[in-house]
């Protein structure tokens, strides 16, 4: 999400874009609109390529993996919504946030294994994360577990909590771009 505002960025597009009627809540409900297509198309893409190189089929498992890749995906749009907020007031001298950002959260999501091989004060840190409870959960239903409504319950409060943060975050650090005119000095 951050990227595509970057993107707006780079083309000094936004001046246009903010001299129209266009809302801002209009402006970001179109970016994250076409950034959950792109997740679409990567999905898919990534599923007919692990189908078809490594006869590994997604559609038994889509079902319950569903609710937890809406989590990622609800994740992703709270924290792309603050970097974004972080963007408008500090212009492309934090850009590196938007592409450096999901990697920093990588070790503590336990995408590549499970929590309890963190030490335990890491530990703490990864329960705190949406993505740590979806990959949680999607390792319990690999496994052969079934669905975990706790780690999907866990992770959508979270989400909850980090979204309502990250939209008040955004509207306060908008407001204070646009009362001191840095919309239109934006590099």
């Amino acid at each position: 999400m951050a990227v595509a505002f970057i993107d707006d960025l780079w083309c000094r597009n936004l001046i246009n874009l903010f001299s129209t009627p266009l809302m801002m809540s209009e402006y970001m409900a179109g970016i994250i609109v076409v950034c959950i297509l792109k997740v679409m198309v990567g999905l898919i893409a990534a599923s007919a390529i692990g189908w078809a190189a490594y006869s590994f089929d997604i559609l038994p498992w889509l079902p319950k993996f569903i609710p937890y890749m809406a989590n990622l995906l609800f994740f992703a749009l709270a924290l792309g919504t603050a970097i974004t907020g972080l963007i408008f007031r500090y212009s492309t001298k934090v850009q590196a946030l938007a592409w450096s950002f999901a990697g920093l959260l990588m070790p503590v999501s336990c995408i590549f294994y499970p929590i309890s091989s963190l030490p335990k004060w890491l530990q703490a840190v990864a329960w705190m994360m949406p993505t740590a409870h979806s990959f949680e959960g999607m390792r319990q239903v690999l496994a052969g577990q079934g669905f975990s409504l706790t780690h999907f319950a866990w992770g959508a409060g979270l989400n909850v909590v980090y979204f309502a943060l990250a939209i008040v975050f955004f509207g306060w650090i908008f407001e204070k771009a646009r009362t001191r005119g840095l919309l239109v000095k934006q590099e």
